[in-house]
């Protein structure tokens, strides 16, 4: 149905008019809808909070068609990480810009949050004034000009105070006269400017001599070019959230890089990572703290899933500096792999991980010169070149006990002090892998043997498979008895299954 005389997208638009006014409600006019600033719209509930829409439509109070269009028009947008724009959208409210501002540098919603976060702290602790959006956009052109041109600009006073800089971030009196700059505060750019105050407010806030600065300096360039007020803000939060000291501080440099909104985050947000209590994995791997939180608790997530226990990840913090997707590749890559299957418990399982190229090129090259049957421990795998180039070059092939010993206790679900006590592993059985096992485990269930007849008879599962099939098909024969269930109902066939297994093995 049309109405008469309309084309018919008006003809829908005004049946659709109609049918509001019928039921009491109407529809405000696109033009209204653009231009009209209101608090909140019922379209930004019914978003997923996370959203890019959500988070535009909030912060330029616009509606949901305005938000789509300037995503649209800006295909870095549309890429930028969730997390990450919530972030920048954080620091230009708190530092106070007008969002009609910032929609014409649409820029300072996609550039990493912690250069935001920095550029902008940094321009208003140096004493610009009459800072806009534009200028946080253009921080290398200005940061680079020389203090006489960004008078011109009236972005600095003309009775430009150097000492005043430092008072206003609470440095006392008696640092302000130690310090001195190489010139003519004119003749020089605002990034020497900021270098020399840096470097003063830096030797007065961790209480230590310039030639400590200057060696974190070189070792991390980027700590030059940071916010001296948000460094104090990160270094009174690591010293009193965190309990570090000042010495961590100065041998972990990259720490000044740090952003105290995500720190916080990471404070507030994780409460444990994979069963391991955050503060002793900084203090183990510090970099976790210049990692975003969503990132640390993915890897955390994917962990627990895969069995990982505390002790591994005090023992290879290092591996929440790996990206999730990575870390999610090589666990499924270990779950496919026969010799490490079985032991995802293991405390070196994570280094396994960690460690994956050298791991896997290892591994190759064991394959190629040794019997592919047995695989070395994940010592061997993991550990230092001197360790694996003495294995390559005795040729001895010696499986770590604790290998089998955390695959048969996660199995049977006992304790790994059960299974030492009950598993003793001679010279001549140390070439069993933890793939010969596992399969003996396997053929031994399949034939009905409970848990606890296994338990009581351990050595049998060290034997090679092959040999073990052999050797119940002839006990089988010896007891005359070609039924499987009337050995597995025997009380004591496994101790007789490990008499013939020695007796027939050669050594």
């Amino acid at each position: 149905m049309t109405v008469m005389g309309a084309k018919p997208n008006v003809a829908l638009r005004l049946l659709k008019f109609g049918h509001m006014r019928m039921f009491g409600t109407s529809i405000p006019s696109e033009g209204r809808l653009s231009h009209t600033k209101k608090p909140q719209r019922k379209g930004i509930q019914s978003l997923k909070p996370g959203s890019r829409i959500s988070l535009i439509m909030n912060y330029f109070n616009i509606s949901r068609t305005r938000a789509y269009a300037i995503i649209n028009s800006e295909p870095r947008l549309q890429e930028v990480d969730v997390h990450e724009l919530s972030h920048n959208i954080s620091t230009l409210k708190s530092n106070g810009l007008d969002p009609d501002d910032v929609r014409r540098y649409l820029q300072l919603l996609y550039f990493c949050p912690l250069t935001v976060e920095h550029r902008i702290a940094m321009f208003q602790e140096l004493g610009l004034l009459n800072l806009s959006a534009f200028h946080y956009t253009k921080f290398a052109k200005f940061f680079k000009s020389s203090v006489a041109l960004l008078k011109s600009y009236k972005l600095l006073e003309n009775d430009y105070d150097i000492a005043g800089v430092l008072h206003a971030l609470g440095v006392p009196e008696a640092v302000h006269q130690k310090f001195g700059l190489p010139g003519e505060v004119d003749n020089l750019s605002l990034a020497e400017v900021h270098k020399c105050l840096n470097l003063a407010y830096q030797c007065w806030l961790l209480q230590c001599e310039p030639d400590a600065i200057d060696y974190i300096h070189k070792t991390y360039p980027p700590s030059q070019t940071k916010s001296m007020r948000l460094q104090n803000v990160v270094v009174k939060r690591l010293i009193e959230n965190w309990d570090f000291s000042i010495d961590e501080i100065l041998r972990h440099g990259y720490l000044l890089c740090c952003s105290p909104i995500n720190v916080q985050r990471i404070e507030n947000s994780i409460k444990h990572l994979c069963h391991a209590d955050p503060k002793k994995v900084a203090h183990l791997t510090p970099r976790i703290l210049t990692l975003p939180p969503q990132q640390l608790c993915e890897i955390s997530n994917l962990l627990v899933e895969a069995g990982v226990t505390e002790t591994a990840v005090l023992q290879t913090p290092q591996i929440f500096s790996l990206q999730p997707r990575t870390v999610k590749e090589r666990i499924q890559e270990i779950q496919l792999t026969p010799e490490f299957s079985g032991i995802n418990s293991h405390p070196r399982m994570l280094r396994l991980i960690h460690y994956n190229t050298k791991a896997r090129r290892r591994l190759d090259v064991l394959r190629q010169i040794k019997d592919t049957r047995a695989v070395p421990s994940l010592n061997v795998i993991t550990g230092d070149q001197d360790r694996f180039n003495k294995y390559i070059a005795i040729g001895y092939l010696r499986v770590n006990r604790k290998d089998i010993v955390t695959y048969l206790a996660k199995h049977f679900k006992v304790k790994s002090s059960v299974i030492r006590k009950n598993l003793r592993l001679p010279s001549h059985k140390q070439q069993v892998s933890v793939v010969s096992v596992k399969s003996n485990v396997t053929y031994l269930s399949h034939l009905g043997f409970l848990a606890e007849q296994m338990l009581s008879s351990l050595e049998v599962l060290l034997y090679p498979p092959d040999i073990v099939v052999q050797q119940v098909q002839d006990l089988m024969q010896r007891l005359d008895s070609y039924e499987v269930h009337n050995i597995v109902s025997l009380p004591h066939a496994l101790q007789l299954l490990l008499y013939y297994l020695d007796k027939e093995m050669p050594y």
